[in-house]
């Protein structure tokens, strides 16, 4: 009895206590531009959630392309989604591709600078 209470112990220290700890910052839980409700919807710092865009924004402050995501870019100082065609973006709540004046096409709609 007494080994099954220590192999329970061990199982808990090792598999349930690190996944309960939180998450290192810079750390993306969904991909820029998905629908979002709350900044820990998106990530740890600083990926946050423009809830002034449509339906919620995963978005991260950036100076370059090299400071988002491998599917995302910077434009005006946020990563945003990159896209080749609308159909990439979320065109039901108002967003579609567009030059931006970056490196990439990026999700984007008209409500935003």
């Amino acid at each position: 009895m007494r080994w099954a209470f220590r192999l329970s112990w061990l199982v808990m220290v090792l598999f349930v206590l690190p996944v309960s700890c939180d998450a290192p910052a810079n750390t993306a839980f969904i991909p820029v531009g998905s629908r979002c409700s709350g900044d820990r919807d998106c990530g740890t710092s600083p990926y946050r959630c423009e809830l002034k865009l449509p339906g919620g924004y995963c978005e991260k402050p950036c100076g370059v392309d090299g400071d988002c995501p491998a599917d995302a870019a910077c434009g005006l100082g946020k990563c945003r989604r990159r896209c080749t065609d609308s159909t990439m973006c979320r065109m039901v709540e108002g967003y579609d591709c567009r030059d931006k004046g970056g490196t990439s096409l990026l999700c984007d709609g008209q409500h935003l600078p």
